[in-house]
């Protein structure tokens, strides 16, 4: 019985990490179509990506940047 919940948990760390996989995926297409005047901010100078910056989409969103990141 023990063999089985640990392949049990195994396969469940493989589909949780797939899904945070997933959801980074999904905050990172979303910030990228975002541009900042969408959200009333200052555009300053030239980016080296499309959208927002991770620390503008934090601040708009009202989190910190480091959590954000940790999402992402």
């Amino acid at each position: 019985m023990q063999q089985v919940g640990q392949g049990f948990q195994a396969v469940r760390r493989v589909v949780v990490q797939q899904d945070d996989a997933e959801f980074g995926e999904f905050l990172r297409n979303r910030r990228a179509r975002m541009k900042p005047e969408d959200v009333g901010i200052p555009s300053y100078g030239v980016r080296r990506v499309p959208g927002l910056r991770r620390e503008e989409l934090a601040m708009v969103a009202g989190m910190s940047p480091t959590y954000y990141t940790r999402l992402e």
